[in-house]
């Protein structure tokens, strides 16, 4: 029985410095389009930028299909989260 809700993440640093040296020139836009399982998920993206020094992004969400959550709606806005009717 598991006892840690993760083991670790994995990040591939190698891609997201190729990723900072495009998006150095700004002619570049990058566009990064996880399918998110979660709501934990772009959480995580944005975790992941942060650490990694790449811009800050937004992300779309489905409205009706938010957890309806106060402290987790305000978090996913905060993230750059939006959420969007149907």
């Amino acid at each position: 029985m598991a006892h840690h809700l993760i083991y670790g993440l994995h990040i591939d640093f190698e891609s997201q410095d190729r990723m900072k040296k495009l998006g150095k020139d700004r002619k570049n836009r990058i566009i990064m389009l996880p399918l998110f399982k979660t709501y934990g998920d772009p959480i995580l993206m944005h975790y992941i930028n942060y650490i990694s020094e790449l811009e800050l992004g937004f992300s779309f969400g489905i409205q009706e299909d938010s957890p309806k959550i106060n402290f987790v709606d305000q978090l996913l806005r905060k993230v750059g989260c939006l959420l969007i009717q149907r």
